[in-house]
């Protein structure tokens, strides 16, 4: 006879995968105000809501690229059943998903400006202000080929994050079109380009030597090397010393006059995609003057290349001034051929996406983050189970009222130690209704950040609790 108790399993480890974080309560709060003011500010330029699937096809991810090279979460059904599916994996970008809708979609009026949160997956090495789960919250301009949609997009870049009150920053922006200029300039093939500009992105944090190496060092065996450490297989940069010199020139093209370091871009890149691109920036320029957007903010920078592969024309990123280290927190580009890549629709995009947590947690590092237990504004102790019925309508009156009340169901009875517990919370008010104060028609009120405690009138105790936290 089969033992019918069934086996007890194994303790499983409370451990998370390496690159996810939970939020506690005491970060949750501050980081649901932090995407509230994001969204606020979208919906102030005109901006609607939209939402895609976590999980997408891998060949709409990839684009069936055979160059390809981020890691992926794959998303494969798992149990008894086997099913037949497409591989899918989940997504690694909210841009990608939203191409994907538009193609699906084409009826979908135009321009179409939508904002969109949620949670993104890329295998990434793990290290500070980087996860391999984390949230992106998008804004972006589907159908708007005109440049003023880029500046508008710098604008909100930098209205959000004034939003935030994040210190001092700065929106870097370029234009791919340059960038792409540089086979011409240079002197290679441009099937290069995308590895090129990979490595020109990462100028800001390993400085030219880093970039340098990158460009040109291999081994026998043609795998190149940077600082002993194998970064790839197969096609291999491989620059000479005269091809170096000039992206080093390209690489220190700089002006604090946005209009000056333009006319020195035009003399140094003549091929026709880079003036293409220079006289889309000197519009940009103007224009961002014209909307008077605070010159300390904003700078024409070479240099930022951006490392996906489906920008197009100009290219933008947001850096802490004080916290240059954690890299961009919001940063975006124009994308005018990734909805082609779902259909034989032409639709030009522009946008930006803002990284919650790594802005969280360098607001949080640099002391702008203001951690918060509880959002629970009242809570009813509960001193004797027989007053239940009093209790509730105490809470039912407190929650009409729009006061965040929770009444005390824990384990604790004593007065000490619920009164504990509030304090703990940071509750601000704190019930307290015995034999006492039934009999009198009171409620005693414990103002805990002012450290006083009042009993109130049973009739209009909720005005005088509202009036309180409404600071009136």
């Amino acid at each position: 006879m089969e033992d019918s108790v069934k086996k007890e399993l194994p303790k499983v480890p409370p451990e998370s995968p390496s690159g996810v974080r939970d939020y506690p309560p005491s970060e949750m709060i501050p980081r649901l105000a932090m995407i509230a003011t994001v969204r606020d500010v979208f919906k102030r330029f005109g901006f609607d809501p939209l939402e895609t699937p976590a999980i997408e096809r891998l060949d709409s991810l990839t684009g069936r690229d055979p160059e390809f090279d981020m890691t992926l979460y794959s998303a494969r059904l798992r149990g008894k059943k086997v099913v037949a599916e497409s591989d899918t994996a989940l997504r690694f970008d909210l841009t990608v998903p939203l191409a994907r809708f538009i193609a699906a979609n084409p009826e979908t009026p135009k321009p179409f400006k939508r904002y969109q949160w949620g949670n993104v997956w890329r295998g990434e090495k793990v290290q500070k202000g980087r996860y391999r789960e984390f949230m992106q919250f998008d804004a972006d301009i589907v159908g708007a080929r005109t440049v003023q949609a880029d500046v508008e997009i710098i604008w909100i870049i930098a209205e959000t994050l004034s939003a935030l009150d994040v210190g001092s920053f700065t929106v870097r922006f370029n234009n791919r079109k340059v960038l792409n200029g540089l086979p011409d300039f240079v002197g290679f093939d441009s099937s290069l380009i995308t590895r090129v500009l990979k490595s020109l992105d990462k100028f800001d944090k390993v400085g030219w030597k880093g970039v340098e190496s990158e460009l040109r060092w291999t081994t026998t065996d043609g795998r190149v090397l940077v600082e002993g450490e194998i970064l790839l297989e197969g096609d291999v940069l491989a620059f000479n010393d005269e091809q170096i010199e000039k992206f080093k020139v390209f690489a220190y093209l700089v002006d604090d006059d946005p209009l000056a370091l333009l006319a020195k871009a035009k003399v140094l890149l003549t091929s026709d995609i880079a003036q293409e691109g220079i006289a889309e920036l000197q519009e940009m320029v103007e224009a961002l003057k014209a909307i008077k957007l605070n010159k300390e903010l904003w700078k024409l920078d070479f240099s930022v290349a951006r490392g996906l592969g489906y920008y197009t024309g100009p290219v933008f990123e947001a850096i802490l001034d004080d916290m240059p280290g954690i890299g961009s927190v919001f940063s975006g580009g124009r994308y005018d051929g990734l909805v082609s890549r779902f259909s034989d629709l032409e639709i030009p995009c522009t946008g930006a996406s803002i990284g919650i947590d790594r802005l969280f947690a360098a607001l949080k590092e640099m002391g702008k983050i203001e951690l918060q237990q509880t959002e629970t504004q009242a809570l009813i102790m509960v001193l004797d189970k027989k007053f239940m019925s009093d209790y509730n309508a105490i809470a039912r009156e407190l929650r009409d009222a729009g006061v965040r009340t929770t009444i005390y169901f824990g384990e604790e009875r004593s007065f000490k130690g619920q009164l504990a517990f509030g304090l703990k919370q940071g509750v601000p008010i704190i019930i307290i209704v015995g034999e006492k104060e039934i009999e009198n028609g009171v409620v005693a009120v414990k103002f805990t950040r002012d450290r006083k405690q009042e009993s109130l009138d049973r009739k209009n105790f909720v005005s005088v609790i509202y009036d309180y936290l409404s600071g009136n």
